[in-house]
Parts: C-alpha cells; sequence; structure tokens
C-alpha cells in the first residue's frame, strides 16, 4: 500500500510540476457567401404581407438593393414568398425568405 501511495504522490508531483499546456481553440472558416453590396443600416418600420393572413408589422433593421434583414414581433414561420412594403424608405417588393433564425429573417428582392 505505502508503495502505491508513493507512485500517486510522485505522478501528482510530476504534474504539478510541469507547465500548463496552452492551446488555443481550431480557427473556424465562415460559411458565409460574400456580399456582392454593403447594407445600410435603417430601422425603419414595415409591413409584411402573405397570404390570406393581414399585414404583420416588422422592423428592417438593414437593406441592400439585393435584399433586407427583418426582425418580427413574434417568432412564426414566415413562407418561402413575400411582400414587403415600407413606405417610408421606398420600399415595395415581392421577397424570397433566404433565411430565418427566430425573430430574424433575410430577405432577397425579386
Amino acid at each position: 500500500m505505502r508503495k502505491k501511495n508513493n507512485r500517486l504522490t510522485e505522478r501528482f508531483q510530476t504534474i504539478a510540476s510541469t507547465k500548463p499546456v496552452v492551446s488555443t481553440a481550431p480557427r473556424v472558416r465562415s460559411t458565409r457567401m460574400p456580399r456582392d453590396n454593403e447594407r445600410i443600416t435603417c430601422y425603419r418600420y414595415g409591413k409584411i404581407k402573405y397570404g390570406n393572413f393581414e399585414p404583420v408589422q416588422v422592423v428592417i433593421k438593414d437593406v441592400s438593393p439585393n435584399g433586407a434583414r427583418i426582425v418580427l414581433e413574434h417568432a412564426s414561420k414566415l413562407p418561402d414568398m413575400i411582400l414587403l412594403k415600407a413606405p417610408s424608405s421606398g420600399i415595395k417588393s415581392r421577397c424570397l425568405v433566404v433565411w430565418q433564425r427566430g425573430h430574424t429573417a433575410g430577405l432577397k428582392f425579386i
């Protein structure tokens, strides 16, 4: 039993005397595709319409010539195609819903 304790003590001392190994996490490449046009932050109110439902108010967080990012009040699943209207920004366009994560969605103007 004494011999076992000596080995454990030696092992602990060896571990304690070694310098800790500091490693960095591997770099993860972004899968985001490069954008053709820059987004412009705008924070404007707008409305989306789809199907036979009443228009839903949204906040347009940013916009580019190709699309926009919107935030919905409720995280409801959007269909593939919607109509986005924002009279204050001069936007009235049919849009393709490219992605949606919770309350936020990315739209492509068509």
